[in-house]
């Protein structure tokens, strides 16, 4: 018992000699340098843990302080998870970069939401009417996006949502996935729907694509988080009504044409079944709490729990052996 007290305490010791380092600091450690505007990202990942169980059993002499520096390294490294947030709180867009290739496009961030809004064009060889927003310096394989949808004009037969592995952001050869809502009855048509889509160079593939009708229109006196992720070539996109677990709809895609890319928002004018002279509408919807993390990949994953084993296996060839 002494003995374990004695390891507690020296254990105590020197995370109090850490450079003023609580223990909350070492959980809660943002794994990323926040960008600006951007609030700092709380993510799951292991590092500052094993950084501190290294530091110990070093400081204790069950590890070297090779093995130590090892551990602490890779579970520091940009293979484990990293998350951005951004909850608009500044009134600052600078962290975005906008995207209206077709018309004038407006992009106000006040009152902690950020509102998109894409004009007719005034040609409809321009295509539909859209704006887009993208986060700077953001690139991601494996994601998990969340936004929360406050406002849209749910009159306009539009489409909007989450855009993800988003490359060459330009009129005319932007390609990615867009998962995302378009509104049913209240915008004039039969039925709402969410879908996943990817496009190539602008243009929405006529084949890929996964779509999943709506009872309903969502409500726009209520507010609705949007959930997509990819992991590999499968893309799955859920709407949950704010303050329930129970995902009012979900969709899944499986394409692998596009594993890495850019991510944001997007709004677009949708009304395929309108007269040309008809397609040239415009679209607006408001968002809050928009976030995106990196998924570690499997093997990360496998890495860390290597290294684990391998320091238990050094630690158990220490011990003395018994004495006949």
């Amino acid at each position: 018992m002494r003995l374990a007290d004695g390891f507690v305490q020296k254990a105590l010791n020197i995370c109090k000699r850490m450079p003023k380092w609580g223990l909350t600091d070492l959980v809660h450690t943002p794994v990323v340098r926040p960008m600006p505007g951007i609030v700092p990202a709380y993510s799951q990942s292991p590092a500052p843990v094993v950084y501190m169980i290294a530091v110990v059993m070093t400081s204790l002499r069950f590890l070297p302080a090779s093995v130590a520096l090892g551990l602490a390294v890779f579970a520091g490294s940009p293979a484990m998870a990293q998350t951005w947030i951004q909850d608009f709180n500044n009134d600052d867009s600078d962290d975005w970069e906008t995207y209206s290739p077709a018309s004038e496009g407006t992009f106000t961030i006040a009152d902690g939401v950020y509102n998109i809004q894409a004009a007719a064009p005034l040609y409809a060889l321009l295509g539909p009417g859209r704006a887009g927003s993208l986060l700077k310096d953001v690139t991601v394989s494996d994601f998990r996006i969340s936004v929360d949808l406050v406002d849209w004009a749910d009159e306009l037969p539009q489409s909007l949502g989450i855009v993800a592995r988003v490359n060459e952001f330009e009129l005319g050869e932007a390609d990615g996935y867009f998962f995302n809502y378009s509104p049913g009855p209240s915008a004039g048509r039969n039925k709402g729907e969410i879908e996943i889509t990817r496009f190539d160079d602008e243009m929405r593939h006529p084949e890929v694509f996964a779509a999943a009708q709506l009872t309903e229109d969502l409500n726009s006196a209520f507010d609705y988080r949007f959930v997509f992720t990819g992991v590999g070539g499968l893309l799955t996109g859920s709407v949950y009504r704010i303050g329930d677990e129970t995902p009012i709809a979900t969709v899944e895609l499986f394409d692998d044409e596009y594993l890495s890319g850019r991510v944001g928002l997007l709004v677009m004018d949708s009304n395929p079944d309108a007269p040309s002279s008809q397609k040239l509408g415009p679209a607006n919807a408001t968002f809050d709490n928009f976030s995106v993390s990196a998924i570690p990949e499997p093997s990360t994953y496998a890495t860390l729990a290597g290294l684990v084993v391998g320091v238990a296996a050094f630690w158990l060839r220490r011990k003395p052996a018994a004495v006949a």
